[in-house]
């Protein structure tokens, strides 16, 4: 390191050197900085800077010659070093500033970093210097991010005052090597660290302080002899905190080196760094030497971080991160603040809407009033816990048995339903909850939480605002799923699944009006299967993308060899999944698949069901609409009626067509619902289209009515598209079309 410093050169090195890059590297090697260094109080202000900045990664690095190794951090990659010419923070060493990188691609000195470039994929950076004494940067504490960001001025501050955190505690390490080898600077260094001195004679029985001693015992000197009162403080105060250890010290000489709580001689609490040593003569005790240092602010400043970390800033609930690790220690059965019982997991239902519905803090409301309910409920012999968002999670105690399931059920779920006023209107909430219990269930704590996870699902299935308890037949349920989805992922990649196409008939005219693309899985021992056999797909992000994209991509591929065919086909509905609006490139894509198969954008029809429009993503979802109708594509609201739109805010959204969900059709008692539709879409300028329809009496019943389009059996059932054109051609010329239904 030493002929490493000497050979130093700005001009040799990738990446800029301070001006005291010597007096630098000479402050590593004096404290040793590099040597086993990571602290946990570094790695508790790195957790805190995570959860106040929403980053994936913090850390407090140390840049020493030739690479960075970490003092402490949270997230990001297992190594333990990294080469120097690839740290960014080589420029925040150069000034006490805040270093910040908003886009690292956009920056000329980093876009071709290959953490910028590599895996890690790190485009967001931000750190205040690290260092033991002014104006000598050993390191950074930092931020950084997969996405770019701006930061702002107040984010600046915040950042710098834990890196001043980071700071004290490089410092303090700094202190106690002066200590150990600087007995000379002593009473300098003790003033500065609070650190007392102290001594005891075995021979006099006496101990004797130096000032700082007194001062954090808060000893009166001047009151009697301070030997005879330090040893009697030592022997009614603190003789029961160190016990064994202090009489392992004066008998045998045996080191101490404890933390302890000590309450001072005027009664006040503080926390002590105590430290003992005995010297000998001819194998005899003769003195014990050691210090006391005040430690209670770094206590507290711990004892802060971990509420930080720990802690929901809005319910003061003891947020996820603490709640895995109660599940850690429980299933380690280790000293835990109660007694572990069964799980219950809880999720408010459409808490996104509150905020649309009632403004913006509404929800926050809410989530306040839902913690006050379940501290009341539970009690404090339970523990509750924030995980995030609208969940929360509930670790019952022991004392809840299994028989005590009827009054969980009951009793919570009445207790969410209570209306919460606000501004004098009432806001009704309703949850989805799953209970696992450990005595029926299992007795291992990641189980029990995968087991309550597998609950809540089911409760979200089932229609939601209810609770479920966990049933063991549910895990075989999910393994089936993980099969089936594994089985769909394969059929995808081997080309099984292609859409049929269903017609949509225009009712006054009596003519094709278009097709609708339904996907079918084509098994090569199931035979073809429709949607019912693989719907699990459209809850997976992943499969419904893949899905969607296969149902365009052929949609718009037989649009082509039908137009190149003359075949009058009118237009091709394709369903849009709610995965689609999320990727960010629906428009591009749609656009870049038209031009390729050189379709009008009048031959493609897209749907778009009610709950997707209408649902949480409701500003995106109307702006990529705006964007694909400008071009020319028509928009259809599918399943109309089975969702929750506000029927005022129809006439806001470019829709062409209103589709009435079958059951509404096929419901003998459904007919003032279907009038009613039918009104709204025609005083809206749009076409409905009613689904469904089967049999004559259902027909003339639409007719009368004056629906505009007809999609059903009665016509055809989704059919192969080699079977369209020939089905146009019998439609069109009134011929018996039923062979091509099939």
């Amino acid at each position: 390191m030493v002929i490493a410093m000497n050979k130093l050169s700005k001009n040799t090195v990738p990446f800029p050197v301070p001006d005291n890059e010597l007096e630098r590297l000479k402050d590593i090697l004096a404290y040793k900085l590099e040597d086993d260094c990571v602290m946990e109080n570094l790695d508790q202000i790195c957790v805190l800077a995570r959860s106040l900045f929403d980053v994936p990664i913090a850390s407090a690095i140390l840049i020493g010659h030739d690479r960075m190794t970490f003092l402490g951090r949270s997230g990001g990659m297992d190594a333990t070093s990294v080469p120097r010419k690839d740290v960014y923070s080589n420029y925040t060493i150069l000034s006490d500033d805040v270093h910040v990188i908003e886009d690292t691609l956009q920056d000329e000195r980093f876009k071709h970093n290959p953490f910028a470039q590599g895996p890690e994929g790190l485009r967001f950076y931000a750190a205040a210097p690290l260092y033991v004494r002014k104006g000598v940067r050993v390191g950074a504490f930092g931020i950084l991010d997969h996405k770019p960001r701006g930061f702002s001025e107040e984010n600046k501050m915040r950042l710098r005052a834990l890196a001043d955190l980071a700071n004290k505690e490089l410092q303090r390490r700094q202190v106690l090597m002066d200590l150990k080898r600087q007995r000379d600077l002593w009473s300098q260094t003790a003033r500065m660290t609070k650190v007392g001195s102290w001594s005891f004679d075995s021979r006099t029985q006496v101990i004797t302080s130096c000032p700082n001693t007194y001062d954090i015992l808060e000893v009166d000197p001047e009151r009697g002899e301070p030997g005879k009162q330090m040893m009697e403080y030592v022997i009614e105060t603190l003789s029961s905190k160190l016990d064994a250890d202090f009489a392992a010290l004066v008998s045998r000489g045996a080191p101490l080196d404890r933390e302890i709580e000590v309450i001072t001689a005027k009664g006040n609490r503080r926390w002590g760094r105590l430290y003992g040593r005995a010297e000998k003569l001819h194998d005899r005790i003769t003195h014990i030497a050691g210090s006391l240092q005040d430690v209670s602010e770094t206590h507290e400043t711990a004892s802060k971080i971990s509420r930080l970390a720990f802690t929901d800033s809005l319910t003061n609930l003891p947020n996820r991160t603490y709640f895995h690790k109660q599940l850690q220690q429980m299933g380690e059965a280790a000293d835990t603040d109660i007694r572990p019982g069964s799980l219950l997991l809880l999720d408010i239902d459409h808490f996104k809407e509150v905020n649309d519905t009632f403004g913006s803090g509404a929800g926050d409301i809410v989530l306040k009033t839902v913690t006050r309910r379940l501290n009341a409920m539970f009690g404090k012999t339970c523990r509750v816990f924030r995980n995030g968002g609208d969940e929360f999670a509930v670790i019952l105690s022991s004392e809840l048995e299994a028989e005590n399931t009827d009054l969980i059920t009951d009793g919570l779920m009445q207790v969410l339903r209570k209306p919460i006023t606000l501004h004098g209107q009432n806001i009704h909430i309703t949850a989805s909850v799953g209970l696992a219990l450990k005595k029926q269930h299992s007795t291992d704590m990641d189980q029990l939480l995968k087991d309550a996870s597998l609950a809540l699902t089911t409760a979200k299935k089932e229609g939601r605002n209810q609770l479920v308890t966990f049933r063991p037949e549910m895990r075989q349920e999910q393994i089936q799923t993980k099969r089936l989805l594994d089985d769909i992922r394969l059929g995808l990649a081997s080309g099984m699944f292609k859409p049929h196409y269903q017609p949509i008939v225009d009712i006054s005219t009596n003519t094709i009006s278009g097709f609708e693309a339904l996907m079918r899985w084509h098994h090569p021992e199931r035979g073809v299967l429709t949607p019912g056999a693989f719907g699990v797909a459209f809850d997976d992000p992943e499969l419904a993308l893949s899905l969607s994209d296969v149902a365009l991509e052929h949609a718009l591929e037989r649009i082509a060899l039908w137009r190149a065919a003359d075949v009058t086909f009118g237009s091709i509905a394709v369903n849009l999944s709610c995965f689609q609006f999320q990727s960010g490139d629906l428009v591009a894509n749609i656009q870049e698949k038209l031009s390729r198969w050189d379709v009008p954008p009048e031959c493609l029809t897209l749907e778009v069901t009610e709950n997707v429009y209408m649902g949480r993503r409701a500003s995106q979802v109307a702006s990529t609409i705006r964007k694909i109708h400008s071009m020319g594509v028509q928009i259809a609201l599918d399943d109309f009626g089975t969702g929750y739109a506000s029927l005022m805010s129809l006439n806001k959204f470019p829709i062409d067509r209103l589709k009435i969900e079958k059951s509404f059709v096929q419901d003998r008692n459904g007919g003032a619902v279907v009038q009613a539709i039918m009104t709204l879409g025609s005083r809206l300028g749009m076409k409905v289209v009613a689904e469904g329809v089967e049999d004559a009496s259902q027909l003339a019943t639409l007719y009368a009515m004056g629906c505009d389009q007809i999609q059903g059996y009665y016509f055809a059932k989704p059919m192969p598209p080699q079977n369209v054109p020939e089905y146009v051609r019998k439609f069109a010329n009134n011929g018996d079309t039923e062979n091509y239904a099939a």
